[in-house]
């Protein structure tokens, strides 16, 4: 008699359990997904909601958010800045579209990236072409180019170092090209501006950032006229200094 009594209230109680359990799945499963995009141009919002909707009817306290970040794999031009559990049954999911910001020229392939270097094409298409900065790559190889992740060169501080100094110095409205080539023995960097001025950096890969941040100095100081056909060169002196000089001539054929 004890042992069905027993008996009985432990399967009252897992019967209750089970009854919790299930209303607690039912009260978190997710009912909607929420997508905030910040987009321009043209869009694959309606896609990428299609696919973020696949997580309707998942329990929210279970659900890893991994998964929901692993959506835009498939979209290299989006990311997935944040996901958050809204409870009871909300999923709120923030995705915004990458910028396109410089054009990779390496032999008879083109990339265009973002400006953290997340290949977005393999095509060398873009939406819009003004603001893309055009990077052409003579003796810099390009090891690895998988569309959706970032790009790597042989000598990634050189070619970010570039890249950063585009985005950080405000100049991807200004440069029209970038050339790395080699010249007596050391990697140097030819910029373009869409004035007609073109810097030379000696020796980018010594100090390239601070070279260039001194460059564009210096061509912030010239007069409209100078502005419109010149050179600049930057380079570090023997006793450590950054210098950039403005010349009419080209100072490759000096």
């Amino acid at each position: 008699m004890f042992n069905l009594k027993r008996f009985a209230i432990i399967s009252v109680a897992i019967a209750f359990a089970i009854a919790v359990i299930g209303a607690c799945v039912f009260l978190f499963s997710v009912k909607k997904v929420s997508a905030e995009f910040t987009v321009y141009g043209d869009s694959q919002a309606e896609e990428i909601q299609k696919d973020l909707d696949a997580f309707t009817g998942k329990s929210l306290l279970f659900l890893d958010v991994d998964d929901v970040y692993k959506v835009c794999e498939k979209y290299p031009y989006y990311q997935i800045t944040s996901v958050k559990k809204s409870y009871p049954n909300v999923l709120k999911v923030s995705v915004i579209k990458r910028v396109e910001a410089f054009k990779v020229i390496s032999g008879a392939s083109v990339y265009v990236i973002d400006g953290e270097g997340v290949i977005l094409n393999d095509t060398g298409a873009t939406e819009y072409s003004g603001g893309v900065i055009t990077i052409s790559l003579k003796t810099v190889a390009i090891e690895s180019a998988v569309i959706g992740e970032k790009i790597t060169t042989a000598s990634d501080a050189l070619f970010y170092a570039i890249i950063k100094s585009a985005n950080d110095l405000g100049l991807c409205d200004l440069i029209e090209s970038v050339e790395i080539d080699d010249k007596d023995m050391r990697r140097n960097a030819v910029i373009a501006t869409n004035t007609g001025v073109k810097i030379v950096v000696w020796d980018v890969e010594n100090s390239g950032g601070e070279k260039i941040a001194q460059a564009f100095s210096n061509y912030e100081t010239l007069g409209d006229y100078e502005k419109t056909d010149c050179w600049i060169t930057a380079y570090k002196e023997n006793g450590g200094a950054i210098k950039a000089l403005w010349t009419p001539y080209d100072p490759f054929e000096e």
